[in-house]
Formats: C-alpha cells, structure tokens, sequence
C-alpha cells in the first residue's frame, strides 16, 4: 500500500489547505517567533556582535559599513534592535515568514505540496536553529529563495535586486553574478544589468568617502588565519546541515533536476512542467556551486573554521531538492 501510494505524488503528499503564501508565512513566523521567544542564550559571540552592531549604528553611522556586521543585516536590524534582542529576533523571524512564502509559491507554481514545501524548510536543523536569530542566515535564506522565484518566473527586476544586495549579506554570492548576466543577456534583458553592481558599488563609494581611501572596498574581505580543515569536510557534514531525514531526498532530487533538464523538448512551451524544471535546475546548481565554495574558504583560504550554518542560506533549494527527491 505504501509502494502504490508513493507512485501518485498527489496521493503521498496529501492536498492541505495550504494555498496561499500568506498562511506559509504565517507558519514560518510562528515556528520561528517561538524559537527566538524561548531561545535561553544567544548563537555565541556572531548574534551578540550583529546585535550590539545594529544597535548603535544609528549613534555611530559608519556601523553601517562594517563588513562584520554586513551592510544589508545592520541596515535591516537597526531599527528594531532599538526595541532589544527579542525585538530584532522578532524581525528575523519575518524573514523566516517570507522564505517559506517564497517556497508555498513555487510549490504552489510547480505542482507540488505546499505544506510539505514549508516543512522540508524547518525540518533543517540549521535553518529552523537561525530563523529566528540576529544573523546573516535569515537574510540570505530570504533572498535565495526570492532569486529561485525570480529566476523561475523569468522576472528580471526581482533577479537583479537580490543577486545586487546578496553580497551586501554574504560576500561569497557575488559568485552567482556570471549567472546572472548570462540569464538577463539570454532573455534580452540587457537593460537591467548596469543596476546588478549598484549595492556594491554604493557601499565602496561610501566606504571610500568615510575612509578617505579609493580602495577600502578591497580592505573588507574578512581574511583570518584559521587552521584549514579537510577537503571532504562540508561533504562529510551534509548529513548533519540538512538533517537525517532529508540527506537521501536531497541527493535524489539532484537526480530528479538532472533528469528534468536532460529530458527538456527543443521549444517546449511555458508551463507547470517548465516551470519545475526551472526550479529544480537552479536549487541544484546553488547546492552544487556552494558546497566547493565553501571548501575554499575552509582548506585553501581558511577564512572560515568550516562553519556549517552558512547552509541555512541554503535552506529553499535543499527543501526544494528534498521535494523533488
């Protein structure tokens, strides 16, 4: 009975109620309200420098350029850091609401559940851990999902936004800009790609007229010495980023967008099936380029001590893959 109830995905997925974005977000924001509510201490000394940063950044502006505490992230939680930690906690958990928005509209566009889609989100144990912290996690978490959408509904505007403020939250997503012209120069687009730099390029200039010095922006890569982990090392840790019960859905939805892609017809037209394919392809490519990324950082330019919770960033295309898994 499970065999022949697995081979309709209608059928093992059962139809809830779940239509709207806005009643994924509302359950976004209430599983990550009540984590930021009872949450007993604080994710070591990252929260407390983000918050203490955010908090005075309107009484010593130049806060707000401080790569440490990412331009867009202190913009984003100054205002409600004012009211205390549990107040921008509160406003983390918002974004945590958006990104499982994102994910109830492009399960609802692809055909599959929404409800499992938003699931699939905080059965991560590093999403659900951060979504409602004073991190980088529930910023790029949104904007991913939001670039997934954007991508897979073919709109330039909204691509553009997130690729151009990414890097404002974790610098490592400038990566996805070759991407990006690519997709704005295939769909003849062009007129959007001077605005992709303009984040970056306001923040240099701004950085520049604070310092006096034309090259600050090159000054802000946060380099440390760290000791270089092993090459395997995010691989070794997967289980543990995504959690046990999606690590083997995950794997098989790589497959599955693979598939997809192999199997598109010469001048299909735009459809659910189009549409799927779109998301899957891009969710894999993400995984795919992120995870080398990532090791770079950890063994050759130890920058990083191999953290794992840069994979909460992640966390719509890994539900998306353990969907399609």
């Amino acid at each position: 009975a499970i065999l022949t109830a697995m081979s309709d995905r209608r059928s093992f997925f059962p139809e809830f109620p779940l239509t709207s974005p806005w009643i994924g977000a509302g359950i976004g924001f209430v599983m990550a309200a009540l984590l930021a509510i009872l949450a007993r201490g604080m994710v070591g000394d990252e929260e407390a420098g983000h918050y203490l940063i955010a908090r005075y950044a309107p009484f010593q502006p130049e806060l707000f350029l401080n790569v440490y505490g990412r331009p867009l992230v202190t913009t984003g939680f100054a205002l409600p850091a004012q009211g205390g930690l549990l107040a921008a906690r509160l406003s983390a958990a918002i974004l945590a609401a958006g990104t499982a928005a994102a994910m109830v509209r492009l399960a609802r566009a692809t055909g599959l559940s929404p409800l499992w889609a938003v699931a699939f989100l905080f059965l991560q144990p590093y999403f659900l851990a951060h979504s409602g912290t004073v991190m980088t996690e529930p910023w790029a978490a949104l904007l991913v999902a939001w670039g997934i959408v954007a991508f897979t509904e073919r709109r330039a505007a909204l691509l553009v936004l997130v690729a151009g403020f990414l890097p404002l939250v974790r610098q490592e997503w400038i990566v996805f800009w070759p991407g990006v012209l690519w997709v704005l120069l295939r769909e003849k687009k062009t007129g959007w790609i001077g605005l992709l730099p303009l984040p970056m390029l306001l923040w240099s200039v701004l950085g520049a007229l604070w310092s006096g010095n034309p090259f600050w922006i090159t000054q802000q890569v946060a380099w440390r010495s760290y000791p270089s982990r092993d090459v395997l090392h995010y691989v070794k840790s997967m289980v543990w980023i995504v959690g046990a019960g999606l690590f083997v859905p995950i794997l098989l939805g790589i497959a599955a967008a693979v598939r997809h892609t192999r199997a598109r017809a010469t001048g299909e037209p735009e459809g659910q099936e189009a549409y799927l394919r779109r998301a899957f392809l891009l969710s894999a490519l993400i995984v795919l380029v992120m995870v080398p990324v990532y090791t770079v950082f950890a063994v050759w330019h130890p920058i990083t001590v191999g953290t794992l919770r840069f994979f909460a960033g992640l966390a719509a295309p890994l539900g998306l893959l353990a969907l399609a898994g």
